[in-house]
């Protein structure tokens, strides 16, 4: 290696050692300030040595006595413009300005295109950030030939603003003009962001009559605001380099202590109370509210410490606490059930017996929501009408309000509801002071229930006797009528027959005989009907279940009326029986078909022909009974089935009025159901349907 080489070899390397020195002290000067992070330090560091390099480079190659070979020569330039293009946005620009090259840096961070970027101007990235004066100070510089570095605020294509650590160099021609400009960023964003955020903190800890400190990952001091002066007396030159376990003492809590440095350790942030001493010796609460500050790869960096002066507050916490014992002392020890909710409804109080009465211990009731806990459903929304009344101010007494224990037993209970406040007279909560009243209750419905019970009985009574008596005006009305007849028909009958005995023939005398007899019956059916409606509504009339053969049954009820009837009559029958043999009540089916075959023959005297359907199926028997007779008046249909009642158009016609009664009671008893449809002059259709 000859002489001229070594000499340019030392000059590089000198430049390069002078430029690290600087650079390095710069960056550790504006870590120390605060301008910027460890990472962003480091950052500018490279990109400066690296452009420094560049320069010296290129400035030295000038003055190199003796150059490389040429291709050695060529290929370390090439290698070095690839390490500048691929760790710096790197444009170049001719002498009006206009962009002329870009690398892909400067096309990743600002957005554009190369396309777009090429053949136009450096004020497509303009932000408007910068004054008039800061760009024409930098075109008087690089116009003279000489370098300019400041850091600038661009905009990228979509809007959004980024710093560059902006380097210019003018190349210049053989006659000292300029030729080309060649323009090394870094990006500082992070770093302009930092300093913002930093200026932030200086401000608003400069203002706050907080103490505020910072201090460095192992807690020594590096900054405190004026109130931290003022209120510990310690000037910042005397607690810089320290830890602020400094101001704590005998009484300081080493329980607290120790929980503040284990979080710390494991960096998390605190928020504690602590007895700390002023440099005077004074004793003063503080409300410590400390955060960890992290650089962007998560390594520890400082610590930012709000310190509160509560000592006030903690001398009227005590005295407020001392009463509050007391209140408390008096709550838990009273001798009825006291419990309290804050605004949003949870239970914050809950006295001993308030845990006897509910079943609830204090642990498992504080912090439940009351209305869920204990009171009943059924109570719910007129809870949630009194929490709001209670709130807005009113005082309640006398709430009777259903709850639910623990254990599913239901109480009743006797509240009065009054505002909790706090300190400011702000309404914070809802007291209630309850009293158990659930046997006082019991007792009183229980008298209620026994009033309510004999009343009933008594208005039941009132009404069946009304009813025996109006029964009894209707069958005096109805017997004086229809026993009138046949006892004048027996009458005379035997009147006849005495007087004339020795003249009358023997069949006149069997004619008489049987017209006695019928007479005789029919009162006897009358009486029969009577006292089968007296057993009804007296309930003593019982369901006696045996075989009814279906066929037998309605064959021999059909001919047993038409006989009786005088065959005035023919009963037409259609039958549908699925099942023939059924388990139900003959005495009860006797009493309502013949009734209705009856009343169908008697109300249809012009019409010889009655119509009876039969169907069985589903474990139903459903009857049909239609007649073509004088039909039934709309107004009569709604008391057709009451006892002695007669229809409007059926005067002449012999009845007492309990044929339809009977059937109802009847059915009744067979949980059947009976339907009439009816049109004067027309007939009259019942359906009767007996489950089977």
């Amino acid at each position: 290696m000859s002489g001229s080489t070594r000499k340019y070899d030392l000059s590089v390397a000198a430049v390069l050692v002078a430029l690290s020195v600087a650079l390095a002290l710069a960056v550790l000067t504006g870590y120390r300030y605060e301008l910027y992070s460890l990472e962003a330090g480091f950052f500018i560091l490279t990109g400066s040595l690296a452009t420094a390099f560049f320069l010296a480079f290129i400035i030295v190659e000038q003055n190199r006595p003796n150059k490389l070979p040429v291709g050695t020569e060529r290929s370390s330039l090439a290698d070095f413009q690839n390490a500048i293009y691929k760790s710096s946005i790197v444009s170049r620009a001719d002498k009006a300005g206009n962009i002329t090259f870009v690398n892909e840096n400067f096309v990743a961070i600002s957005g554009y295109s190369s396309d777009e970027l090429i053949g136009n101007n450096h004020r497509l990235i303009n932000s408007g950030f910068h004054p008039r004066s800061f760009w024409i100070n930098m075109w008087k510089t690089i116009a003279s030939g000489k370098i300019w570095r400041a850091d600038v605020r661009n905009q990228a294509k979509d809007g959004s603003f980024y710093w560059v650590d902006t380097f210019i160099m003018p190349f210049l021609n053989a006659d000292g003009g300029v030729r080309e400009f060649l323009s090394i960023r870094n990006d500082i964003t992070e770093r302009k962001r930092n300093e913002e955020e930093i200026k932030k903190l200086s401000l608003v800890a400069s203002k706050t009559s907080n103490a505020v400190t910072i201090t460095d990952a192992a807690g020594a001091v590096e900054w405190v605001n004026d109130s931290f002066v003022k209120i510990t007396g310690y000037s910042f030159d005397e607690v810089k380099g320290k830890n602020m376990r400094m101001l704590q003492g005998a009484e300081s809590d080493p329980v607290v202590v120790k929980r503040i440095r284990d979080r710390l350790s494991q960096g998390n942030s605190v928020s504690e109370e602590l007895f700390n001493y002023a440099r005077d010796g004074r004793k003063f609460w503080v409300k410590l509210d400390i955060t960890p500050i992290f650089d962007a790869d998560r390594s520890l960096r400082n610590f930012v410490s709000v310190h509160s002066d509560i000592t006030r507050i903690k001398e009227y916490e005590t005295s407020v606490s001392a009463i509050a014992r007391e209140l408390a002392s008096l709550i838990e020890n009273a001798n009825v059930p006291i419990f309290g909710i804050n605004g949003q409804g949870r239970i914050t109080d809950w006295n001993k017996v308030a845990a006897d009465i509910f079943g609830y211990q204090r642990h498992h009731a504080i912090g439940s929501m009351l209305k869920n806990r204990i009171f009943d459903k059924s109570w719910g929304d007129q809870f949630e009408r009194v929490v709001l009344q209670v709130m807005g101010g009113a005082s309640l007494a006398n709430l009777e309000c259903a709850v639910v224990t623990q254990g599913g037993k239901r109480l009743v209970l006797l509240m009065s509801a009054s505002p909790r406040r706090d300190s400011d007279g702000a309404i914070t909560g809802v007291i209630f002071v309850a009293q158990n009243i659930t046997e006082l209750i019991e007792y009183r419905q229980s008298l209620e229930e026994k009033v309510i019970e004999r009343t009933r009985a008594l208005h039941e009574a009132l009404q069946k006797e009304r009813e025996l008596v109006e029964m009894k005006s209707r069958f005096i009305s109805i017997a004086s009528h229809e026993f009138r007849t046949p006892l004048s028909t027996i009458s005379v009958a035997t009147g006849l027959i005495r007087k004339h005995y020795a003249k009358l023939s023997p069949e006149d005398l069997d004619q008489k005989l049987a017209n006695i007899q019928k007479q005789v019956e029919h009162m006897t059916v009358m009486l029969d009907d009577v006292l089968l409606i007296e057993k009804a509504n007296a309930g003593k009339l019982d369901v006696q279940l045996r075989e009814i053969g279906l066929e037998e049954f309605f064959s021999n009820l059909c001919t047993e009326v038409q006989r009786s009837r005088g065959n005035t009559h023919h009963i037409r029958v259609s039958k549908s029986l699925a099942f023939d043999r059924v388990n139900s009540d003959d005495k009860l089916w006797r009493s309502i078909f013949i009734n209705l075959l009856t009343n169908a023959i008697k109300f249809s005297p012009g019409v010889a022909l009655v119509d009876m359907s039969i169907h069985a199926s589903d474990n139903h028997v459903k009857v049909c009974i239609k007649d073509y007779g004088i039909g039934i008046p709309s107004n009569d249909v709604r008391n057709l089935f009451e006892p002695f009642f007669r229809g409007g158009n059926v005067s002449t016609i012999q009845g007492t009025g309990l044929g339809l009664s009977i059937i109802r009671k009847s059915l009744d008893l067979l949980k059947g159901t009976i339907t009439v449809e009816s049109t004067p002059g027309q007939g009259t259709e019942f359906q009767v349907t007996i489950p089977v």
